[in-house]
This record gives structure tokens, sequence and C-alpha cells, in this order.
């Protein structure tokens, strides 16, 4: 199991609580194909290295008007979770984010890298 104080770092590193997003370049796709979220339903955004699925993942949280702190970021290519590469990481991920931000009755993980 990963140490709290060392999860809570990464996410708080890759996610966007009470930071601003970094500036882009909107993309199109967000406007022309109707993206919504729904729950229990995962959605994959697939493609080649470098072509800009991260910063996608960002502006679908400016573009649906998410609440910031109910979407929680993580990059599994981050060094601090290479040892814990494990299904109980999701499941403490998903706990802290429930405990850190009580008040949301829906919450959204972004994972990328989630082939690791």
């Amino acid at each position: 199991m990963l140490d709290k104080s060392v999860l809570k770092g990464v996410l708080q590193e890759w996610s966007f609580w009470g930071k601003p997003f970094p500036f882009s370049i909107p993309r199109k796709v967000l406007k022309t194909q109707n993206i919504t979220l729904s729950p229990d339903i995962v959605c994959v955004i697939q493609g080649v290295r470098r072509c800009g699925k991260s910063t996608l993942l960002a502006q679908m949280v400016q573009y649906l008007k998410l609440p910031v702190t109910a979407c929680t970021f993580v990059n599994f290519e981050d060094p601090r979770l290479s040892q814990d590469l494990t299904t109980a990481l999701l499941d403490q991920i998903v706990s802290f984010s429930k405990k850190e931000f009580p008040s949301h009755h829906r919450y959204y993980f972004f994972l990328d890298e989630i082939q690791n």
C-alpha cells in the first residue's frame, strides 16, 4: 500500500485542485462530437504518443464544467507509483478523493498511462 502522504503529493501534482489549467489550444472534437460522461461507463481516449490525449482530458473538465475537486488526475508513469501499480492503488485513489472532497455526489477519475 502506498504511503498516504506520497499518494496525496502525486494526486495534487497531477490534478488541478486549486491551480489553473495550463494554456492549450481548444480541441474542436469537444464541440463536434457531443462528448458526455455517464456514470459507470468508462470513456477511453486513445491515440499515438504525444498527440494531446492528456490535454484533451483537461479540456474536457473545462468544457463540461465539472467541479475541479471532483476530478482526480493521475499519471501511472509517475515514478512514485512504480512499486505500487495494483488494483489496491486504484482503490486507494478513489478512497482518498472521496475523503478529501466529501461534498461531491459524483467523482471523475482521469487515468493517464493506465496500461502500466
